[in-house]
């Protein structure tokens, strides 16, 4: 999704808030800048916010000083947090431009104004009105986040300024400046994986960082409903009802996975049969489903008839797709049904003390058996893989670090499994075919533990993804011309293509550079700029033609040489042996000219070496 992309959604909400307020009473702002930075405030509260009740918030009018919105609302643990935010609406020519670090270090003094209680009363009542709330609360200690929003980029210019404000006034007060793709990124997660990690106006408590009550499902004086296993790490085996599981997603939503190795999936099959059971025939619940595996690395002790145990921290590892479904079932039942389901649905409980996170992969790696793990659910909280991810953002090609994590998507968006993704990758930019074609899982093991491993040679700080998506962009137009079939994305598995994609590229590469006379020519930068562009499509289908040619005629088809079949294994399977294959070309005299005379003059078929070039 491109900035112009998120600006005009941004922008089509705002005509509707515009809309709905000019319904009711109209502004007193005459001017189009002046009622978008309204509406932009208001889209502010509701989206991050969560409250339609802008009017008592909305500070901006006369003398505001660098304060459009003074919020406050109650945290996950009840506490009362402020937020005092001044944001800043642009039109959609300048969304590509800077923010000014003039107007962020202004707003910056404004705060601490306002912050030191030396601001004094103005003609702005709903300011001051909310600005005594605040005083009051910042006298009794109380946690406050200033923001700054603009609809424009970052500027590291105030970086400095801002550094220096979150020092003096830590660890209660916070500034936080956040530009147009921060907010995209935001509102990608939020409307299409339907989840918010860092809401920068909530303040985000972990379930590993606060107490966190569970209830056991007790009969009674009975003491064989607990079961505690005392060996290499210490565990407990018990009951919950389903409103436990419900309470849990609904305070943490799915931080309560944050360190598990993927998300519910949303379209599995046993999703599906959790709901069915959990309605239909609750009673017989627990005999179908294995329950949830919980980890905490505080001490634990649950006495023999204890109802309810508090955890310091607490991660469920396993059974994801239980405590989703449970919840989403609980949310959209009647109160009748929660009644049922609380009265006869059991769910196993099994609490785990670990602080050891090898440990804590190996336990979601063996209890997962409904939807089995693949080598890449590991690297799924890998920062390598969060980067590319929020980086992919920009395009119409997104990267899908963990499986399912995209629960709907915006049209002309493509969601891409990063296996598929750092395969291309590894092909057409690290140009090493045979280390793919040799082994599909290799790419997402590490060296440390696998002699074959790849992962970090693929994923390190030099990765970009936008390399990435070079790769894909020209994979696709070489599956087109190979098999003649517009909109195929994807190979039948073949594999053998591989080879001659890496190849391509580089005879491209060497010939954009003739044509254009430029030796430093960004090959990834002109294939994601042209490669729609039918002239780029028929350059790279000549050059794909003259790559196949030479290989076939030089190692395969030579009748002189009785080694073709050798050759072809070596081709794809043997690094060295392909490596000497990529030098012959780059030595080449290359240009559009000589390609296009030698595929006039040369077909592929059992000709002689002397009829190929050679380098």
């Amino acid at each position: 999704m491109t900035t112009s992309a998120f600006y005009e959604i941004v922008d089509n909400h705002l005509d509707n808030i515009l809309a709905d307020i000019d319904r009711v009473a109209s502004l007193p702002h005459k001017k189009i800048e002046q009622r978008k930075g309204y509406a932009f405030l208001v889209w502010i509260l509701r989206f991050y916010g969560l409250t339609g009740k802008y009017n008592e918030y909305i500070t901006d009018g006369p003398d505001d000083q660098s304060c459009d919105i003074i919020l406050n609302k109650k945290s996950q643990i009840d506490e009362d947090i402020f937020y005092v935010i001044q944001s800043k609406w642009n039109t959609a020519g300048n969304i590509g431009t800077k923010m000014d670090a003039k107007d962020i270090k202004q707003a910056i003094n404004d705060f601490e104004t306002i912050l030191t209680g030396n601001r004094q009363e103005t003609n702005n009542l709903q300011f001051n009105k909310k600005n005594a709330e605040l005083q009051k609360h910042l006298s009794k200690n109380g946690r406050v986040k200033f923001l700054f929003l603009g609809l424009c980029n970052n500027s590291l210019d105030a970086a400095e300024n801002i550094d220096s404000f979150n020092v003096r006034y830590s660890p209660k007060i916070s500034l936080e400046i956040l530009d147009i793709n921060r907010i995209k990124s935001d509102y990608i997660e939020t409307m299409y994986k339907e989840v918010v990690l860092n809401n920068p106006l909530d303040f985000n408590y972990r379930p590993e960082n606060v107490p966190v009550i569970i209830e056991i499902d007790r009969y009674g004086q009975c003491r064989r409903d607990l079961l505690e296993v005392d060996g290499k790490n210490k565990a407990y085996i018990f009951l919950i009802r389903p409103k436990v599981l419900y309470s849990l997603f609904k305070k943490f939503g799915f931080q309560l996975f944050y360190r598990n190795l993927r998300n519910p999936l949303p379209k599995s099959h046993y999703n599906a049969q959790i709901a069915k059971t959990l309605l239909e025939h609750p009673d017989q619940f627990w005999y179908f489903n294995n329950g949830i595996t919980g980890i905490t690395s505080s001490k634990v002790d649950i006495g023999t008839l204890a109802t309810e145990v508090v955890l310091q921290d607490l991660q469920l590892i396993n059974g994801a797709q239980t405590a989703y479904s449970v919840y989403k079932c609980y949310e959209e039942g009647s109160k009748s049904q929660r009644k049922k389901m609380d009265e006869h649905a059991k769910i196993t409980f099994r609490l785990i003390v670990s602080d050891d996170s090898v440990f804590d992969k190996a336990i979601t790696q063996f209890t997962n058996s409904q939807n089995p793990l693949l080598p890449a659910d590991f690297y799924a909280n890998d920062p390598i893989q969060t980067r590319l991810q929020v980086e992919s953002y920009a395009y119409d090609l997104w990267y899908e670090k963990r499986r399912g994590e995209f629960r709907n998507k915006p049209d002309g968006v493509t969601v891409i499994d990063k296996e598929t993704l750092a395969r291309i990758y590894v092909v057409a930019h690290l140009e090493e075919p045979v280390l793919v074609f040799n082994s599909l899982d290799n790419v997402f093991q590490s060296a440390k533990y696998h002699k074959d491993g790849l992962y970090e040679f693929v994923f390190n700080d030099d990765t970009r993804y936008s390399d990435m998506i070079a790769s894909f962009r020209l994979f696709k137009v070489n599956i087109i011309s190979t098999y003649s079939k517009p909109g195929v994305d994807f190979p039948p598995d073949d594999r053998t293509l591989m080879p001659f994609l890496t190849l391509s590229k580089i005879v491209l590469h060497r010939c954009l550079m003739d044509k254009f006379r430029s030796p430093k020519l960004n090959i990834n930068a002109y294939i994601l700029k042209h490669h729609e562009d039918e002239d780029f499509k028929e350059m790279h289908q000549s050059v794909r033609s003259f790559v196949a040619t030479n290989v076939f005629n030089r190692y395969f088809l030579n009748p002189e040489n009785g080694e073709s079949q050798i050759n072809f294994n070596r081709f794809m399977s043997d690094r060295d042996f392909f490596a000497e294959i990529k030098e012959w070309f780059k030595q080449m005299p290359l240009s559009f000219e000589i390609i296009e005379k030698y595929n006039k003059e040369v077909k592929a078929g059992p000709l002689k070496v002397g009829n190929a070039i050679k380098g």
